[in-house]
């Protein structure tokens, strides 16, 4: 496949030269003016064009091939890709993430999986929270990142940190306990364990059904 683009304000042609395993194309590009100079780059097809992402102009082929520069900006045309997959349906109302093909997404960027296209199921995201002697409060999700769990708590990096991917902490100055971190995820739709989830009222609202004896609080 062979074309002609303006590079930089300059009129060149272009030769794809091989077809790579990401999904990216790599070019080569000569000057109109000048065929001898030639340059080499990585891009993507988008339609019957290129979309440019290395912008180096290699002098050779197989630093092309490696270029960084062209692997973080194929990554952003994936994840765009990715998000206009997922924005094709529209996630079911009171749904705050879904799952599909081992991964999930948060339902406000759409309903349908990034990765197939099929609407996902509704996901309930798990927490756990554990009070320590020092104030502090442990966050441990279990099928979501705690990320999110610490977001909807209205957390900030200045109150919060994550841990690890299923961990975070809330810091003593937040003024949460264990109990009302507790009462604000499970109101938003969490499954806090040892408490039930928000249940609506009857005059709208959220409703949280409080514990059993056997399974209160930590």
């Amino acid at each position: 496949m062979t074309g002609a683009s303006v590079v930089s304000g300059v009129a060149a042609t272009w030769e794809i030269l091989d077809e790579l395993a990401d999904g990216t194309v790599l070019v080569r590009y000569r000057l109109a003016s000048h065929p001898e100079d030639t340059w080499y780059s990585r891009d993507v097809r988008e339609g019957d064009g290129l979309r440019s992402l290395c912008r180096c102009q290699h002098m050779r082929e197989d630093h092309a091939r490696h270029c960084r520069d062209a692997d973080r900006r194929m990554a952003d045309v994936l994840a765009e890709r990715a998000r206009g997959r997922t924005a094709a349906l529209p996630a079911p109302a009171g749904t705050r993430f879904l799952t599909c093909c081992a991964g999930y997404w948060s339902a406000t960027i759409g309903g349908a999986c990034p990765t197939c296209g099929a609407l996902g199921t509704a996901l309930v995201p798990d927490v756990d929270l554990d009070a320590r002697p020092d104030g502090t409060v442990t966050v441990r999700t279990s099928n979501v990142h705690a990320y999110h769990a610490l977001s909807d708590a209205g957390l900030t990096r200045d109150t919060a940190r994550v841990i690890a991917d299923g961990c975070g902490s809330v810091y003593r100055s937040a003024g949460l306990t264990k109990v009302t971190l507790g009462d604000r995820l499970a109101a938003l739709g969490w499954r806090v364990k040892g408490r039930k989830t928000a249940q609506p009222s009857l005059f709208g609202g959220a409703r949280v059904t409080p514990p059993s004896p056997r399974g209160g609080a930590r």
